[in-house]
């Protein structure tokens, strides 16, 4: 299955992180009006080994989980436990139908956005953006 939906999978039934956000998990963006705290993640890079007979079965994919919070120290929490449920994993990431081997995760860096409130009834958003090398195999004919 594409590493994309094993992803979703994993951080959706991670019990530490699902005690924040249940499954507010979401490709690329949060649907409009989604109440905080949520997670967003999206594919920012990668590439596909090769050798000199040709592929090697092997790529990398770079990918950044974001999670979304109105309160840092709240924002903390969630952080810490998506990098808890993603640095170092390997093994079948995902539940059935959306399962993927991971030979390795590794977390390569991370930041804090914050974005303030548009309107005077908004709260302000912290974002912690984490960056994870995600090294899976895949198909070679």
């Amino acid at each position: 299955m594409s590493i994309r939906g094993a992803i979703y999978e994993h951080l959706k039934v991670d019990v530490g992180v699902s005690v924040i956000v249940g499954t507010k998990v979401f490709h690329i963006n949060a649907p409009p009006g989604t109440a905080l705290p949520y997670i967003t993640f999206q594919q920012i890079g990668g590439e596909h080994k090769h050798h000199t007979t040709g592929i090697s079965g092997l790529t990398r994919g770079s990918w950044q989980v974001s999670c979304f919070e109105d309160n840092p120290i709240d924002g903390d929490a969630l952080s810490d436990a998506v990098r808890l449920a993603m640095d170092k994993f390997n093994g079948t990431m995902g539940t059935a139908g959306n399962a993927t081997t991971v030979r390795d995760v590794v977390l390569t860096g991370d930041l804090d956005v914050v974005s303030p409130p548009f309107a005077a009834n908004e709260a302000v958003i912290v974002n912690r953006a984490m960056d994870f090398d995600i090294w899976v195999a895949e198909a070679t004919s």
